[in-house]
């Protein structure tokens, strides 16, 4: 792996920075526990077309909700 590789890796948003900054952009981010993991799943279907997220996006926000509720 290059320097190249190391810069991508550091770039890349977790979970928490995506949530943090795509869902506060239109409303207050609810908190993860507000929701159980299936209703995560439901609402980030919902809201990956309405916030036009990447698949991955989603993937890694979904994670830190599930993780955190």
């Amino acid at each position: 792996r290059g320097l190249g590789d190391v810069y991508k890796r550091q770039l890349e948003k977790s979970g928490a920075q995506l949530w943090g900054e795509t869902c506060n952009r239109c409303h207050l981010a609810p908190s993860p526990a507000d929701y159980n993991d299936t209703d995560w799943e439901t609402i980030s279907l919902h809201m990956r077309v309405r916030a036009n997220l990447t698949e991955k996006d989603v993937a890694k926000i979904e994670e830190f909700l599930k993780s955190a509720n």
